[in-house]
Order: structure tokens, then C-alpha cells, then sequence
């Protein structure tokens, strides 16, 4: 492909960077102001450092030197980042991603710490092109992110939503206390006579009518995990995903769908582990204890975790969301004498005030649209994702020409052309 359109340069000649400003937390007032930091956005502040959209290179930290973050609004870059003060003309959101495929982690400068010079990356031969080739590519690796962050504030706001409704329901007794109150639940009148219009006291304090209060251990199945032979190549690398806290989801992406591992039929059969269906809650109970998940295609896990199955309650969203409610107490909970760590004892410490199972299948029917999308999104932008890592080194390089990549990603997103 020929690339006329295409400059021989250097780093230093296209962008220029400074060290970031520090920025202790006893110094950090209430804001919107993003703060990035070497591993991505940290914090927010009253003030912004620097004028969006800015990029930013971490400067140093084992596994976060090299990292590069792309910010659209002013910012306070933190003094363990390089940040970008001058484009040279070149368009930013382009330098990030040109940026992030240089695999800047390989020029560390040889202190002790790993850490990035920028004296030491100017002199790096690059080839870039012009303007308006950087615009397109850009454009076109930066609407399949903006998808991706599109389906990850929607799935925030889902998880939220299903959230509230179980605290409002089974914490907060909502609807109960309306119909104490002499109000309206707001509710299907099928469903508002779920809830009982009376409150019984109880050891967890005042809960509706007839609710129980049940250790939390005798309303789910305790799953235990399991490793197989770290030594035995043909236990690993298979096509049976394994679950580790490593793989666990934000908060707000509840489910998981991938892991960083695998393991063969083999390997499961040669350890305690099991195949986990979906809608399994996981929880982390050794070492960094309480990360959960909820099961989004069937997997295995390590002996580290518990898999979670509701007695009650056939998609485990119930389970899930008792659980979320519970981690405080499971981490008070938790003892060892070198990792803190969750037994099947701890789930027979903590109770919950179970409600009837009538009500926790209305429940989970309810938000059952709500987490549904939330897989879906999931799914997308793992697929978005996977086209922007195989489109963007071809694009960056000039192997792909832009209106074959618009033809690409036609199918996955409504592109506009830049002529």
C-alpha cells in the first residue's frame, strides 16, 4: 500500500511531554476535574493542571509505567504520568492511540523503579500521517470506544436500578412500610400483596410479617473450587473458562464472561473444581476477600473462591444482591492467620430476612430485563473491543487503508465517513 500521505519522525517530534504536577490526598478538594494518574484516572479535584483532551503516559510503577490514558476534558495530570502539553498539530485522540502501540513499557530508563524518561523516547524513529489520515483513524477506533463506554455508563445506571429495587424490597421494606403508613406500595396489586402490612421485631430488627430470619447459609448451595496441577500442561489452556479474583468485574458490570485463564476437561476433572451454570454468584474468600461476580457463561474457579446457588429464586439474581448487601459483615467475618479468609462457617454467621419464595421470583422477573441488557452489553463490547485491537495496529501502521476499516466496522457500528 503506498503511504505517501505518510512522515518519517521522531517521538519528540510529535508530541511534547512534561512530568506531571504532584498532588497529595490531604490536598484533594471536591470536584468533577479528573485526575490521571500512571494507571488511569484515580480521583477527581476542584482544579484542572492541564486543557483536554489530553493523553497521558505513566512515568512510573511496575505495571503502570508505559500505560497511556486518553482524557477529553481539562484534567490534573499527577506527577507519576508524563502528560502531552503540545500536539505539534497532530490530533490528540490519534496520538493516544498511536501513543498506546508503541508499547512505550519496553523503554524503561534503568533505575531501580521502572520508569520512563522522556529525554530517553524522544529520539524513538516513528512514521506517521497527515492530519486528515489521523482524523479518520481516530474517528473510527474512537467511535468503537465510545460505544464501549456508552454500554459501560448503561450498564452502571441498569445495575443501580436493580440495586435500588432489591434495597428498597428486601433492606428497606418499602413497600411494606406504605401499607403501615396507610400509603400506597405503587406496586401491581398481585404483587403489593406479596408484602405483608405488618412488621414482627426480630434479632435483625423490625422485618415484615412472617419473613424469617435465616442464616445466609441455609438459603444457598456453598460450592467450593478448585486447581488443577499447575505442573501438568494438559490441564490448562483449554476451552473450559477459570474463574479467579483476577477476573472479577467492576461492581457495576455484575457479570463475568471471560477469564484471563483456562483449563482442559482433563484439568477439571482432576481437581475439586466444578462447571458453574450461569447465574452462580462467586465470591472471593481468601487473600482480597469479597470481589463478586455473577456466572454470565459456564465456568470453573480456583479453590480461593465460593460459588453461590439460591435455594430460592431460579436466575440467582436474589442470591447475587444478598450477597452484594452482606460483604461488609462476611469481611468482619473473615479470619486467618496470614490471609483473611471466608469459611463455610462465615455464611452460617450472617442472616438475612428471607421473604417468601413468591416474592423473590417476582423479584428476579422484575430485573431480569435489566441484567439481561447488562450481558448483552457485556458481550458487545468485548466484540468491539476485539475489532478496535485487530483494527488499530493495521491502521496505525498504514497496512489498512480507512475506508476498508469503515467497511469493517460498518456491521458493528453507524460510521461517518470522512471524505
Amino acid at each position: 500500500m503506498a503511504k505517501n500521505n505518510w512522515r518519517e519522525t521522531t517521538l519528540g517530534e510529535f508530541v511534547r511531554l512534561q512530568r506531571g504536577h504532584d498532588l497529595p490526598d490531604a490536598d484533594r478538594r471536591h470536584g468533577v476535574v479528573p485526575i490521571m494518574g500512571s494507571a488511569g484516572q484515580n480521583g477527581f479535584h476542584d482544579t484542572a493542571k492541564a486543557k483536554g483532551p489530553g493523553v497521558v503516559v505513566g512515568r512510573s510503577g511496575v505495571g503502570s509505567m508505559g500505560v497511556v490514558t486518553y482524557c477529553a476534558t481539562d484534567y490534573w495530570p499527577h506527577n507519576t504520568v508524563l502528560y502531552v502539553t503540545d500536539f505539534l498539530g497532530n490530533d490528540p485522540r490519534f496520538a493516544y492511540y498511536f501513543l498506546g502501540h508503541l508499547n512505550l513499557r519496553r523503554f524503561d530508563s534503568g533505575s531501580a523503579q521502572a520508569s520512563l524518561n522522556r529525554n530517553y523516547i524522544y529520539p524513538i524513529p516513528i512514521r506517521v500521517p497527515d492530519s486528515i489520515e489521523q482524523c479518520a483513524i481516530a474517528h473510527i477506533l474512537g467511535a468503537l470506544d465510545d460505544k464501549i463506554e456508552l454500554n459501560r455508563r448503561m450498564n452502571k445506571t441498569l445495575e443501580a436500578m436493580a440495586r435500588s429495587l432489591f434495597r428498597s424490597w428486601f433492606v428497606d421494606f418499602d413497600p411494606s412500610r406504605a401499607k403501615v403508613e396507610g400509603r400506597a406500595p405503587r406496586l401491581p396489586d398481585q404483587l403489593a400483596a406479596l408484602f405483608p402490612d405488618s412488621f414482627d421485631s426480630s434479632d435483625l430488627g423490625e422485618i415484615p410479617k412472617s419473613w424469617l430470619v435465616t442464616p445466609f447459609a441455609d438459603t444457598v448451595e456453598i460450592i467450593g473450587g478448585g486447581t488443577p496441577k499447575t505442573s501438568v500442561p494438559d490441564y490448562w489452556n483449554g476451552d473450559i473458562l477459570w474463574f479467579s479474583v483476577a477476573d472479577a468485574p467492576s461492581d457495576f458490570d455484575v457479570w463475568v464472561i471471560d477469564t484471563q485463564k483456562t483449563i482442559t476437561r482433563q484439568g477439571l476433572e482432576s481437581s475439586s473444581s466444578r462447571i458453574l451454570p450461569i447465574g452462580t454468584t462467586i465470591i472471593s474468600a481468601r487473600g482480597t476477600v469479597g470481589r463478586i461476580a455473577l456466572v454470565g457463561v459456564p465456568m470453573a474457579m480456583n479453590q480461593s473462591c465460593y460459588g453461590l446457588r439460591g435455594k430460592a429464586g431460579a436466575r440467582g439474581f436474589f442470591t447475587y444482591f444478598s450477597t452484594l448487601e452482606l460483604v461488609a459483615s462476611l469481611q468482619q467475618r473473615a479470619h486467618g492467620s496470614v490471609f483473611d479468609t471466608i469459611t463455610r462457617d462465615t455464611f452460617a454467621g450472617v442472616y438475612i430476612a428471607l421473604p417468601p419464595t413468591e416474592l423473590i421470583q417476582a423479584f428476579e422477573a422484575r430485573v431480569d430485563i435489566m441484567l439481561s441488557r447488562m450481558r448483552v452489553a457485556l458481550f458487545d463490547s468485548v466484540n468491539l473491543a476485539n475489532l478496535r485491537d485487530a483494527l488499530l495496529p493495521k491502521l496505525i501502521s498504514g497496512q489498512l487503508r480507512v475506508t476498508d476499516a469503515e467497511r469493517i466496522t460498518a456491521t458493528a457500528l453507524p460510521l461517518t465517513r470522512y471524505s
